[in-house]
């Protein structure tokens, strides 16, 4: 009997045995992280608004979870994109740029034929529609490729600001005039090539963020030293975009920006007079006004004082047309391509008011838009400015080749158009920039 329970206790203990060789060394498969389940409930509601706009206090999150999502909710649903050309939460752009793992997968959920969107692109514009409009574009042309977009620069300011932000990358990307670039230049290259580090942590002040030069050719007046005199801008072709695009990338090379092709589409500073004025003084063209300047109300942008391209001594007005210092200083300075402008015409305060060549009011109101026969104002096609910086974190081929590709088919009579949409028919930036997309195949 004792034997028998000898043999039954060594079996035990060679079971027991057994037993913990079997669980302590085999491969059990480990439960998948959290993260996994969230970034697949974010793939599957793409339908939703983007995070940043949605839930403020969550956004971080939802930029590291989806981006992918962001960016088809802002093509599914463009009036949920209203405040996108606004100012999107710090939190959502920091978020986005912490998380290059679920960027990753969100590239590799993305539509077919979409790239990979590399880190978080901060499209700016100057403050004026028709800047933001085309910043819209360039923002919804980049989500359709997959690229995360950072809205908080669109409408930053006048170029003033804008400039500057480019160049310290508070901003990477934004839409220029190419040749009031050119004449205004200095504001890049005069300013040091910052990192973004650095930029973000010298926030621009309130008084300078407010500028607000609704003008392809406008700096501000506030920063007139940072305007090149009209005599140093580089000798080139007026009329001709081309040399006028080598000319400012000549300029801004130094300062680490890459200048894309140009568009078609062009808007000039333009200087208006209404159809009462037009025939009681004999005016078609700009050099008509030299005679009758004393006669007229002159309504001019607010920066055209100092402005090469304008009222600045020795600039476009007096060297070409005659205009005197003291006609500019004796003009009404109002936001030039921009309400208060068009509401001084209508009103009679002004008789000649300058604005843009692509604003709307001019053929809804029946004013006669000066020639500029002279050549005073350059070939103001619009081109996209980008950091090199940004270039030298993603294919480089592939996203200029986006841009390139919105601007092959942006025109003046489409600028035209989507500005009167704004103006009149009173349609959201995100809804009229996704409409141009969609009629000219870049989103669905």
């Amino acid at each position: 009997m004792r034997r028998i329970r000898m043999l039954a206790l060594g079996a035990s203990l060679l079971t027991l045995l057994v037993g913990a060789c079997s669980t302590g060394g085999g491969s059990t498969p480990s439960p998948k992280p959290a993260a996994s389940a969230t970034a697949q409930a974010s793939q599957g509601s793409a339908a939703s608004a983007p995070a940043s706009q949605a839930a403020p206090s969550s956004s971080a999150e939802a930029s590291q979870a989806a981006p992918s999502s962001s960016a088809q909710a802002s093509q599914v649903a463009p009036s949920s994109s209203a405040g996108a050309s606004g100012a999107a939460p710090s939190a959502s752009a920091q978020g986005s740029q912490a998380a290059p793992s679920a960027s990753a997968q969100a590239s590799e959920a993305a539509p077919s034929g979409a790239t990979s969107g590399g880190p978080t692109i901060k499209i700016g514009s100057d403050g004026f529609y028709e800047a933001k409009i085309v910043a819209e574009i360039y923002a919804q042309a980049l989500e359709a490729k997959g690229y995360t977009v950072d809205r908080t620069g669109i409408g930053i300011g006048a170029r003033a600001v804008s400039a500057p932000a480019l160049v310290k990358g508070q901003i990477d990307l934004k839409p220029e005039y190419v040749g009031s670039g050119l004449r205004n230049a200095s504001l890049y290259a005069d300013q040091a090539a910052a990192s973004p580090a650095a930029a973000s942590a010298e926030a621009a002040s309130p008084a300078a963020s407010s500028v607000d030069a609704a003008s392809p050719g406008a700096s501000s007046a506030a920063d007139a030293s940072a305007s090149a005199p009209a005599s140093s801008a580089p000798s080139v072709d007026v009329t001709d975009p081309n040399a006028e695009m080598q000319a400012l990338q000549d300029a801004l090379s130094a300062a680490g920006i890459t200048v894309l092709n140009i568009s078609p589409a062009a808007d000039q500073n333009g200087f208006v007079v209404r159809a009462d004025v037009a025939q009681a003084n004999n005016l078609a063209k700009m050099s008509d006004t030299t005679a009758v300047q004393d006669k007229i109300k002159w309504g001019l942008a607010t920066d055209c004082p100092t402005n090469p391209l304008c009222g600045a001594p020795g600039g476009a007005l007096e060297t070409a047309y005659a205009i005197t210092q003291a006609t500019i200083s004796g003009a009404t300075l109002l936001s030039a391509c921009d309400q208060p402008m068009v509401d001084a015409l209508s009103a009679k305060t002004i008789d000649l008011g300058e604005l843009c060549t692509t604003q709307p009011d001019i053929a809804q109101n029946g004013w006669v838009l000066l020639a500029d026969d002279k050549h005073s104002q350059p070939a103001d096609n619009i081109v996209p400015l980008v950091r090199n910086d940004y270039l030298a974190q993603v294919d480089k081929t592939a996203f200029e080749g986006i841009l390139n590709d919105v601007s092959a088919k942006l025109t003046t009579d489409a600028l035209l158009d989507m500005n009167k949409q704004f103006t009149f028919d009173h349609k959201d930036i995100a809804v009229i920039a996704k409409a141009w997309l969609q009629q000219n195949g870049f989103v669905q």
